[in-house]
Parts: C-alpha cells; structure tokens; sequence
C-alpha cells in the first residue's frame, strides 16, 4: 500500500479543493488561486520568488486549528512529488 492511500491523501486534498476560497481568504496571496490545481499547474513556470510567498501562505495557515489540515493536506501534493 502506498503512502498516499495509506493515509487517504487523495480525500484530503479533494476536501481542500472543495473549500479552497474558505481557508485559503486570510491570505491574499493565495487569492490568485482558485483552487489547489491552480497551485499546482502555476508552479511549474513559477519565480522562485513567488513561490516561497505562496509556500510561506499555506505554511501560516497550518498553524491555525481551522486551517491546519487542508494547507498541509496542499503543502504535501506540492513537495510530494519532490520526495
């Protein structure tokens, strides 16, 4: 079993996705975006610069109860892959 399915990633970030203008609208930053596929497919072209501002967003909003698991849920689909 893999460790995406072992912990039932796929649902979190379909949880995220589904609420992303909820959690993500304390940070303007991450306003550009509609969704986490946005964050995704943006990333790719990406300033390094811009991306740290978007990295640093998501990584506030695990620090509040309210909106620890859908921005961790985002930060693991981003560096996942990198892993």
């Amino acid at each position: 079993m893999s460790l995406r399915t072992a912990v039932n990633f796929d649902s979190l970030l379909t949880t995220a996705e589904e609420t992303w203008p909820d959690w993500t609208c304390s940070e303007p930053v991450l306003g550009q975006f509609s969704s986490t596929g946005d964050v995704l497919a943006w990333r790719i072209d990406a300033d390094w610069h811009d991306e740290r501002e978007v990295l640093l967003a998501l990584g506030r909003l695990t620090l509040s109860e309210d909106t620890r698991l859908e921005a961790t849920s985002v930060l693991v689909g981003l560096v996942l892959p990198a892993c």
